[in-house]
């Protein structure tokens, strides 16, 4: 037995027939047509006080906001290539490091002496872990707020070239004759 959605069962439901539902009929839906286009044609932006667009500058700010976009994507993506060659730094340093450690800890000597050594090296591990971490979470931070400046900065001059395109002309001071 199948379940069907009864609303998706295009034979059966009465919206998806061009009797019941006007939008599917070419003939009587109010949107198509030269009928709906014909209500724009007197349209006038003026008579209703309402700003001219100025098409040329919103496709240059748009240019813009792609370029801004770009550039803070490369900023990510430096920011994580620069901490992808931390981690791999770190990588081969440890694993140099752990050489040495176990060299030193094979090496013969007094139980007392290789634990007391062993707490040390622990330590010492411990802070150098913490120091990478540390700086690790710097880059993220200073990747993260570069691309956080790109982005600020191209949103502010958007803010600003908005202002400007949509601003209205000053209406014309009226004359004392035509007030009188």
């Amino acid at each position: 037995m199948t379940n069907t959605n009864p609303f998706m069962d295009f034979k059966n439901n009465p919206f998806f027939d061009p009797k019941n539902n006007p939008f599917l009929n070419p003939e009587n839906n109010p949107f198509s047509g030269k009928e709906f286009t014909k209500m724009f044609e007197k349209f006038d932006a003026k008579a209703f006080d309402l700003p001219e667009l100025k098409l040329e500058e919103i496709f240059a700010a748009q240019q813009k906001n792609f370029e801004a976009v770009a550039a803070a994507n490369k900023a990510a993506v430096e920011g994580v290539q620069a901490i992808f060659a931390k981690q791999a730094d770190t990588l081969n340093k440890v694993i140099e490091e752990s050489k040495d450690v176990i060299s030193e800890m094979t090496a013969a000597g007094e139980p007392q002496d290789k634990i007391a050594k062993q707490a040390d090296l622990t330590k010492e591990a411990l802070e150098k872990s913490v120091a990478t971490m540390r700086e690790i979470a710097e880059l993220i931070a200073s990747s993260q707020s570069e691309a956080f400046d790109i982005l600020n900065t191209r949103l502010n001059a958007q803010l600003d070239e908005f202002k400007s395109v949509v601003k209205k002309p000053a209406a014309p001071a009226k004359s004392k004759k035509a007030a009188a």
